[in-house]
Formats: C-alpha cells, structure tokens, sequence
C-alpha cells in the first residue's frame, strides 16, 4: 500500500510536468549533516551526501509549485567507552525523498527564494557501523517502518547564467517525523543545481 502510494504521487507530478506551460530540470547536488532528533539519544552529528532531479510548475509571477525526487543519506553517531577503549557506533539511513514545496521568488528575474513544504521519505535501507579498538562490525537492515513524513524549509539564489538557464544555490533544513513521531533525524543541507528551463512555444510570456 505505501509502495502503491508513492508511485501515485510520482505518476500524478510528471503528468503534470508534461502538459504545463512553464516549467524547469534542475539536477541537484549537495552534501549534508544530520543527527537524531530525540531527548532519549544523546547522538551526534553524520555527513551524508543528497543527489537527485528538482523541478518546477509556474503558478504566478512570483510563486512556483516545486518538487523533487531525491537520494540521500541520513544518520548519527554515538560514542562510548568501555574498559578504557572507546567505541563508535554510525547509524545512517538511505532513502528516497520527494519534497513538495511553495517556492517564493524575490528580486530582479526572482533572484532570492524561500522554499516552505513537506516531504515524503522512503527508506531503502538502515547500515550500522560498530567500530572499536581491536574490531570493526558492519550490518544492513530494513526498515520496519520504510515510507515517513517531514517538513523542510529552505533559501537561496538562483543565479541567471542565460535567459532560461540559471545556477541554484540552496541551504535547506529538514525535519523527519517518524512512525508518527518527532524522531528520527534532523538534517541541514547545502545544495547546488543547474537548472534547464523549458517553455513551450504556445505558452504566454
């Protein structure tokens, strides 16, 4: 059923991708640090990396209807000591992300933006990684609760580099709810994109 549902939402976003007037490519790439976001963890911060394809449906002037489907991993670390030797244990998570968010432009040709929307995530999988002094452990792992929820939050440039073409920078935060909860892990990420603009000949300048 989550599987179905998210193959919905992909399905219903391209159909509207192929017959909008106004629209853009953008592939994005970027790096993360991300931590768990709970009381009940005392977890400390990973870097992870986010790869995926942005676009966009122009809804005003001003206002823009944007979404992504991303790759990305997540995670956190906790540090610990036992008989004098210190052991380290990486958790991380990769998933598939698609964002939906209202973009607002400012300035001349809507040089500054501000992005405010949700998320859905899909978790492929979890890898943990113990490591101590005299061994090392490795385990990957489904999730029991694979498809979430998130809210985000962004700014940034976009650059022009040519009437349509122009290049994204962008600065974003991230919030997972899991299983229904504030859990999971909370990321800040620096991305960076080109975007292909693409306007049909028929539609209004």
């Amino acid at each position: 059923m989550k599987k179905t549902t998210f193959t919905a939402v992909l399905v219903y976003l391209f159909t509207n991708f192929v017959y909008c007037q106004k629209t853009s490519i953008t592939p994005i790439l970027g790096s993360n640090i991300s931590n768990v976001n709970s009381s009940m963890i005392g977890g400390k911060p990973v870097y992870g990396f986010v790869t995926g394809l942005s676009s966009h449906i122009r809804l005003s002037k001003r206002f823009d209807f944007k979404y992504e489907l991303d790759f990305e991993t997540k995670g956190y670390k906790l540090l610990s000591t036992y008989n004098d030797t210190l052991n380290t244990l990486i958790f991380r998570k990769n998933c598939l992300v698609l964002p939906l968010n209202i973009r607002f432009n400012f300035g001349k040709r809507g040089l500054i933006f501000l992005n405010i929307g949700s998320y859905l995530s899909y978790t492929l999988n979890y890898k943990s990684k113990l490591t101590s002094k005299n061994y090392s452990f490795e385990q990957t792992s489904k999730a029991t609760y694979p498809l979430n929820l998130g809210v985000t939050a962004s700014a940034g440039l976009r650059i022009p580099v040519s009437k349509y073409n122009r290049i994204l920078v962008e600065l974003r935060s991230c919030l997972d709810f899991y299983n229904g909860k504030t859990f999971a892990f909370a990321a800040y990420e620096l991305l960076w994109g080109y975007e292909f603009g693409l306007i049909r000949k028929n539609s209004q300048k």
